[in-house]
């Protein structure tokens, strides 16, 4: 199983690119809080990201997670 870094920097990636191809209106900081963050990724990504639950050991991504979501996002 990846770590926790590896699955957000691929989920990042994947959820920035279908928020914006849907058009759905977000915030940057939204990606910050790891329930908002999961339930955008569920929305726009069709395959199961259940192998990403190692995530749930965070409420918010601070420190090195958050610079992670904000490369994804850039």
């Amino acid at each position: 199983m990846a770590d926790v870094k590896t699955h957000l920097r691929e989920l990042s990636v994947a959820t920035t690119i279908g928020l914006l191809n849907s058009e759905i209106a977000f915030q940057q900081s939204d990606l910050y809080d790891r329930q908002c963050f999961l339930s955008y990724a569920k929305k726009v990504i069709s395959n199961d990201i259940s192998s990403a639950d190692n995530l749930s050991a965070y409420d918010t991504f601070t420190g090195d997670l958050q610079i992670i979501v904000d490369n994804g996002y850039k």
